[in-house]
């Protein structure tokens, strides 16, 4: 009989399915038999770890729930032995830690870790009042933290702890006193704050604090206002506002803050009154009195730098009158040059109306005199340059009427030098006072009176150029030549004759080139 296909593939799976029936049980027992020989073995670990995979496979069977239950309990107790011998040798925090695995395991050896616990607990509380005795409070505290946090039903760390933080707040309470009793408020405070933290609901901390406070505040005031009095006394008035205001919020003793007040008050006055009459004396031109009241102020003021400013400014006041009034007086003896140098000191001193207007003055008569002088020498241009810085200082209107026919008068003169040079053939000297004659006149004359010459000075360099046959040079004469001179046609006619002569070099210097290669 033929199989068909369905039943060739359903045949294959039907035994798989038999096959795995049979071996899930079959590994069953094969772990159930391992987990007991290691059970009789004395391997409980090895046996709960076997059993547990048997009961995967097979939830329901009693018999490995039976097997587990007796693995469990010798794993449990052999847990509990090494706790106990742990604790024998007095490795606590190992014997804790075996303890509660067997207590995880079988409940009924909880109290064996709670004996671990304690056992610890109290190993730490004696070394922390080890610590206490020996005043190392941050130790003993540690310690006793660490005990309450191991067995926290424990009383003792509790207790521990508030003894020691009476203990350590006696501590600061001596020492904040001691140093109480040495001046040092500000530590001996900080000291008894501390110690108050420690004892928040003590009654002689709170006092203590309060009573340092008071004096602390006290020694304050009193360290303040000695200051305040000795720089009084010394006339150091800076900043005096300022602390007196901060020795009032100390709120002691108001008549001492009064009597100090009182005495800033009148020191001000004081320096105000000296001040008003030093300022009236300077405003009155009386300079020796106000640098001496100047000089009181200062005095009654040793850290005022506004004083000394004025002083200062009072010392120089001084200066410029005495300079200003020895040079009016060179002045009018005719000392034009002792009084211009007398009166430049003011002016550097005290730039102003007064000094810059005499020292205007003084340098209009010291030009006057000069121009006079260069008048009856002759010397025109002399004349005309002091008349001019003359004008520049004071306003004359006959000086200022005489300046023009003295710039032609100069003028005039320099065309005749220029006149006279020409004919000793210095034109270039010549086209110089040309030049000179412009800077004081700038009439059409002159102008192509110096055009002329600077024309002819161009032409003779360029007939020069043309003889030595630089004709490149000659061209650029003429043609500057033309260019200041105006039209002229002999010069047109000669640069074109020139421009020849340039091309004919620039043939006779290639043939040349050509020549050598």
């Amino acid at each position: 009989m033929k199989l068909s296909p369905k039943r060739v593939v359903a045949l294959p799976a039907f035994r798989i399915l038999l096959v795995l029936s049979l071996a899930v049980p079959l590994s069953a027992c094969t772990t159930e038999i391992r987990a007991r020989r290691s059970l009789e073995r004395g391997e409980p670990f090895v046996a709960v770890r076997l059993y547990e995979q048997a009961l995967s496979r097979r939830p329901d069977d009693p018999g490995l729930q039976d097997g587990l239950t007796r693995a469990r309990a010798k794993a449990a107790a052999a847990l509990a032995r090494r706790a106990e011998l742990a604790l024998s040798r007095q490795r606590y925090e190992e014997a804790i830690r075996v303890a509660q695995q067997a207590a995880s395991i079988e409940t009924t050896y909880r109290p064996l870790e709670a004996h671990a616990r304690h056992r610890y607990a109290r190993h730490l509380l004696a070394e922390a009042n080890t610590a206490l005795d020996e005043t190392r409070f941050d130790d003993a505290r540690g310690l006793s933290q660490r005990a309450q946090t191991v067995a926290g039903d424990l009383p003792e760390p509790a207790t521990l702890l508030r003894r020691i933080d009476a203990a350590e707040a006696a501590a600061l309470a001596a020492d904040a006193r001691a140093f109480a009793e040495a001046g040092q408020f500000d530590r001996a405070l900080r000291l008894a704050r501390r110690a108050a933290e420690f004892q928040p609901s003590s009654a002689e901390m709170a006092e203590l604090v309060s009573q340092l406070a008071g004096r602390q505040r006290q020694w304050e005031f009193d360290r303040l206002a000695g200051q305040i009095s000795a720089d009084l006394e010394a006339n150091r008035l800076a900043d005096m506002p300022v602390r007196l205001g901060e020795l009032a919020g100390l709120a002691l003793q108001p008549e001492r803050l009064e009597a100090l007040r009182q005495a800033y008050r009148e020191k001000e006055d004081t320096i105000a009154a000296v001040l008003e009459q030093a300022r009236s004396a300077r405003i009155a031109g009386r300079f020796e009195d106000a640098l001496g009241h100047f000089t009181t102020a200062a005095g009654l003021v040793a850290d005022r730098p506004q004083i000394e400013a004025e002083k200062a400014a009072c010392e120089v006041d001084r200066r410029v009158a005495d300079l200003l009034r020895d040079g009016r007086l060179a002045f009018q003896q005719g000392k034009y040059d002792e009084a211009a140098e007398l009166l430049s000191g003011a002016f550097t001193l005290r730039a102003n109306s007064q000094t810059t207007s005499w020292l205007n003055q003084v340098r209009a008569a010291r030009h006057r005199l000069a121009y006079e002088r260069a008048l009856e020498e002759g010397n025109v241009l002399d004349a005309v340059e002091n008349l001019q810085a003359l004008l520049r200082y004071e306003t004359d209107e006959k000086a200022a009427a005489r300046l023009d026919p003295l710039k032609q008068q100069l003028v005039d003169a320099m065309i005749a030098e220029a006149s006279q040079l020409y004919a000793a053939d210095e034109i270039a000297k010549a086209v110089m006072r040309l030049d000179a004659a412009l800077a004081y006149a700038t009439d059409e004359r002159l102008i192509h009176l110096r055009a002329d010459l600077v024309a002819e000075n161009l032409l003779r360099q360029a007939v020069e150029a043309e003889q030595a046959g630089d004709y490149r040079l000659a061209r650029s004469l003429y043609l500057r030549a033309m260019a200041a001179g105006g039209d002229r046609q002999d010069v047109a006619n000669r640069i074109d004759d020139i421009k020849v002569l340039v091309e004919m070099q620039k043939i006779l210097e290639q043939s040349q080139r050509d020549g050598r290669r």
